[in-house]
């Protein structure tokens, strides 16, 4: 939880974190001789956040507010 307390000494709010019991995510990029690639992604607990959450978390961002994500979060089902 090293991360967890360095972003709470650098002022960061933490609020809206939580801990699931499924694996973080992680991808394996395989690149050919010609320099094609082929990425093969398990999304892990990132896929664990629903609409739901995410619009509570945004309802309480302001002007100027910043967030920083990953492009493993998926919403394609949901609407």
């Amino acid at each position: 939880m090293f991360l967890l307390e360095l972003c709470r000494e650098y002022g960061i709010n933490t609020q809206f974190l939580t801990e699931v019991d499924v694996p973080t995510g992680n991808a394996i990029i395989q690149v050919d001789d010609n320099g094609d690639n082929c990425i093969v992604l398990y999304g892990g607990a990132n896929q664990e956040m629903g609409g739901d959450f995410i619009r509570q978390v945004l309802n309480h961002f302001t002007a100027g507010d910043v967030i920083v994500l990953q492009n493993e979060i998926n919403l394609m089902n949901e609407s």
